[in-house]
């Protein structure tokens, strides 16, 4: 048996999700109306929801309508069932989008369909596993099966068997696609146990389109708390990838005894299933100057989280600086500031709050420089941060004035005379400084900037002492020639030699990123954290330079990785400042390297920013996989092409790297290979910019995280509260 405590003073939404191992439109849904007549479609009345006849799904069973005193009880897709009197095991196969993370949903009203008033019960499969079994308190309940499911096909079988107690039948089957960020698990489906609805003042359920998912949202309230309200609309401008409804999160419930616990309990028959816990919270009350909302949670007793603190302080009207009260809150996992006239500097102390997660300090009036630890989590992974739209806000390591040290500086240089080149190495980074403030070039002053600062000179004589006579090691070797690893002081440098007999010239000559001689395979997680780093730069130079600066030749030689494998993008020699007067394009002549050149900039020689997303497209398929951009067969396959075919096969395990062994989140996987194949889209209004990429890269890695990271809790403990088996959430909406 297990038991979960929740010790709270404020509870809007909770959704219990067991594993078990087997938008305001209707995009994307599935919804069939079992034993509705061929052809026949429908608008649903109450939701609005568009239904239409099973009878394209399934090749057996017959249509029967419940009787008509249970129809005027129930929405319209209950009045028909499909029943199977005939077969042990009957299934439907419904065609969907493979590596879509779905909610599926069976619905069961009885209604005496059959005449014989005599409720049965049967199993309920999802492909060759169980589901659930099926069965009635009375004949006019609805009973509900939920999962969340990603298939890896493009199709699923749901299938009803009959155990000897009653004619199996289903009422409706519902799809709905879900965002692959959310419900995340390291394997398995989730099968629904609770979605409550606390603090609910209308004792009624919600779906669609309350709920833009349609998720069926059930009311829950207790003697001993009391109902907190607002006739504001949660949520209304930044939705996080649950996006629970407002109608249910403008409600909530607390103690009426501000010292007592609000416990959630149910019973668990087997002690080994997996449960994961999903609460939803957001402040409903306006709190005064002196006061605030901090509680723990417990799970069996046992402090779990905490204390944690519901704000949602975005579009609040907030001014003045960020209050040094949130330094307190030490349990903080995310804060919203957005959308507000915040003022001053970002505090020191919120790179010093231990468990923070998700910063967003955007569209505020925020001035000076972000603290280099907030950048630096960032940059890892271990922290969602954004703040654009602050003016006089800088948002990069280079911003800061302290001296830095082991940064890799490619150096140009060259062998066969007597010439001394020029080296402007700062922009080269990923973590690039802000060239300008309102226009006004920025004095640099610590040793890197110095380089950009002073367009540092290189004898080469100098290059000989930086390389111990070209002793050092090979960082890589390329079209130009070798690149050579050195140190300039204590600043590592990439030396890049052109050799006499290179038939590039020296226009072209540029720094070329180093490959890691590691032979461990990379894993999961550290090839998206360098595709992280590496969109992150390209976003910065698309959004964050004044003006915009296009890179030109992005491709995988062009990424640079530290000791650490933290990633810098390199070579801006084929780089172009982006006019901002408006226009869509600029025409140039074509440059980059072939089989990362944006196909559509080949052909008209109109440049812009997402001929830069192509290219990037481009590496992170080979960060993906591991093949080269062009195949060395004899057919020169393109590596878009090539996952292109693999993924009208619906065969992901061969598009990403074999070496890994199947040792990585699925979603996350699935992901990551649409996001490079929409970068790689031949027309470049179809694909993402980089602010997307970033943020779809992110999601990733969080998913290969919590997969990584995941703890599971199978304790006990006792009483009884809770049974979803049967609804009555199927009974017209108020509307």
């Amino acid at each position: 048996m297990e038991t979960f405590k929740h010790l709270s003073a404020l509870l809007c939404g909770f959704a219990l999700i067991l594993l078990v191992h087997a938008q305001d439109d209707q995009s994307g849904f599935i919804s069939l109306d079992c034993g509705l007549p061929t052809n026949s479609s429908y608008s649903e009345p109450t939701t609005g929801l568009d239904y239409i006849s099973d009878a394209a799904f399934i090749s057996t069973g017959v249509s029967k309508s419940i009787a008509a005193q249970y129809k005027a009880t129930h929405q319209q897709q209950t009045a028909y069932v499909r029943s199977f009197p005939q077969g042990v095991k009957n299934c439907y196969r419904v065609n969907i989008t493979q590596g879509t993370k779905y909610l599926i949903r069976a619905s069961f009203v009885y209604g005496n369909y059959d005449g014989l008033n005599k409720l049965p019960k049967f199993d309920l499969l999802f492909g060759a596993n169980s589901w659930d079994s099926v069965a009635f308190v009375d004949a006019s309940s609805s009973t509900i099966k939920e999962l969340v499911h990603v298939p890896t096909i493009d199709y699923i079988h749901v299938c009803l068997v009959d155990k000897g107690s009653g004619t199996p039948f289903i009422s409706a089957l519902e799809l709905r696609p879900l965002k692959n960020t959310t419900y995340v698990t390291p394997t398995g489906s989730l099968k629904l146990f609770l979605r409550l609805d606390v603090g609910s003042t209308s004792n009624q359920s919600y779906r669609y389109d309350y709920d833009a998912l349609d998720r069926i949202w059930v009311p829950y309230n207790y003697n001993k708390w009391t109902q907190l309200t607002t006739s504001l609309t949660v949520d209304a401008q930044i939705h996080n990838d649950y996006q629970v409804p407002s109608i249910a999160m403008r409600t909530a419930s607390t103690p009426i005894d501000a010292s007592a616990p609000m416990d959630f309990r149910w019973e668990s028959l087997d002690t080994s299933t997996e449960y994961y816990v999903y609460l939803h919270f957001a402040e409903l009350q306006q709190l005064k100057a002196n006061q605030s909302r901090a509680f723990n949670i417990t799970l069996n007793g046992d402090y779990w989280f905490g204390p944690f603190v519901p704000k949602d302080l975005s579009s609040s009207g907030l001014t003045g600086e960020i209050t040094s009260y949130i330094s307190n809150l030490a349990m903080l996992q995310s804060l919203d500031l957005s959308n507000n006239s915040l003022t001053g500097s970002v505090p020191e102390f919120l790179s010093k709050l231990p468990n923070l997660k998700v910063l967003n300090l955007e569209r505020n009036k925020l001035n000076g420089s972000v603290p280099a630890d907030l950048i630096q989590r960032s940059t890892s992974g271990s922290l969602s941060l954004s703040v654009g739209e602050n003016a006089d806000l800088c948002a990069s390591i280079s911003c800061k004035k302290e001296k830095k040290k082991n940064i890799v500086i490619p150096i140009i240089a060259s062998i066969g005379g007597f010439s001394i080149l020029v080296v402007a190495a700062v922009a080269i980074f990923m973590g690039l400084k802000r060239g300008r403030k309102q226009g006004v070039p920025q004095q640099p002053n610590n040793q890197v900037d110095s380089f950009e600062s002073k367009k540092r000179q290189f004898t080469y004589s100098d290059v000989l002492r930086i390389t111990n006579n070209f002793q050092t090691k090979v960082l890589g070797r390329g079209g130009f020639g070798k690149v050579y690893h050195g140190y300039v002081d204590d600043t590592q440098v990439a030396v890049k030699m052109l050799s006499p007999t290179s038939g590039q010239g020296y226009q072209q000559f540029q720094a070329e990123a180093c490959e890691d001689s590691n032979a461990n395979v990379l894993t999961w997680e550290g090839r998206l954290q360098i595709a992280t780093d590496a969109a992150q730069g390209l976003e910065y130079l698309h959004n964050g330079c004044k003006p915009p600066i296009l890179h030109r030749d992005v491709k995988a030689t062009n990424i640079l990785l530290a000791e650490n494998f933290q990633a810098k993008l390199a070579d801006f020699g084929l780089s172009r400042i982006f006019p901002t007067d408006g226009g869509t394009h600029m025409s140039t002549a074509v440059a980059g390297t072939p089989g990362y050149l944006d196909p559509e900039y080949h052909t008209t020689g109109w440049l812009n920013e997402k001929s830069d997303v192509y290219s990037f497209g481009v590496v992170l398929l080979e960060i993906i996989t591991s093949r080269h951009v062009i195949s060395r067969t004899q057919e020169k396959v393109h590596v878009s092409q090539w996952v292109s075919s693999m993924l009208a096969k619906g065969d992901i395990k061969t598009i990403v790297d074999p070496r890994l062994c199947g040792d990585y989140e699925i979603n996350s996987a699935w992901k990551a290979v649409e996001l490079a194949m929409e970068c790689v889209s031949e027309t470049s209004t179809r694909r993402p910019n980089m602010s997307a990429v970033v943020t779809g890269l992110k999601e990733c890695l969080a998913a290969e995280l919590a997969r990584t990271s995941v703890s599971r809790v199978t304790e006990s403990a006792d009483s009884v509260v809770y049974s979803m088996n049967v609804t009555t959430e199927l009974s017209p909406l108020a509307r």
